[in-house]
């Protein structure tokens, strides 16, 4: 199905408000959380590529995010966060590789980053769960609309 016609999205006056507030005191800045393993083994989080755009002939690079926290994990990372250190090192932009030959030494010092697209992503989802009256996954007209121009 396809819809025709222009939509502009429609932020409640509050809500718009709730968004600058929350700027204005720092809600949306990015927060470093330090964590340090002496033993061998798995750190508990599953990691990914950031963005890693060829542009011939190189890679930029732009780090690597945590994937998911492994159920029962010990540990101060959420998904989204971007390993900014290892040991001291920047990693904000290395590759995956070098990030899982980095974290194989041990002990090993993670510094993970709550970033702000981190942050507002997750607020965006919040919003959209909001919205999502009778939990399916998705919008439906009727609940769309309250969040809808013409």
């Amino acid at each position: 199905m396809s819809i025709s016609g222009h939509f502009d999205l429609k932020m409640e006056d509050t809500a718009q408000e709730e968004t600058e507030e929350m700027a204005r005191v720092g809600q949306f800045q990015e927060i470093d959380v330090g964590q340090t393993w002496t033993e061998s083994g798995s750190l508990g989080v599953g990691l990914m590529a950031r963005c890693e755009v060829q542009l011939n002939p190189q890679f930029v690079k732009a780090g690597v995010i945590v994937s998911d926290v492994k159920e029962g994990a010990s540990v101060v990372a959420e998904t989204g966060m971007l390993v900014a250190k290892i040991n001291g090192n920047d990693t904000k932009k290395e590759s995956l590789n070098e990030v899982q030959k980095a974290l194989a030494v041990r002990p090993v010092t993670v510094v993970f980053r709550s970033t702000i697209e981190q942050q507002l992503l997750e607020y965006m989802v919040q919003e959209f769960l909001k919205a999502d009256e009778d939990m399916s996954g998705a919008l439906d007209r009727e609940e769309v609309s309250p969040h809808v121009t013409r």
